[in-house]
């Protein structure tokens, strides 16, 4: 299942440095959307990956971007509890 994680710019950055450029989680933090506040740069990146690719993620996050571990588990918590509302 697909989820959308939400991270600074700062942090996708930093993780798209520190993951394998031939992996599925690379592609997504590059084809990341950028939103755009007030002004021109970018206040935050959603990507857009499956779930199965969040644990590269987290790892690479906890080793390199600890501050972005929250949002991965966020995200992934919230795409359960919507999984789980669908169910019943």
């Amino acid at each position: 299942m697909e989820l959308e994680i939400h991270l600074q710019p700062e942090w996708r950055d930093c993780l798209l440095n520190n993951v394998s450029e031939q992996s599925d989680i690379h592609t997504a933090l590059e084809h990341a959307v950028e939103l755009l506040g007030g002004i021109e740069s970018p206040d935050e990146f959603v990507v857009t990956c499956e779930d199965i690719e969040v644990p590269v993620l987290r790892q690479a996050a906890e080793k390199h971007c600890p501050p972005a571990v929250p949002f991965i588990d966020f995200a992934v918590q919230r795409s359960k509890l919507y999984r789980s509302s669908r169910s019943a």
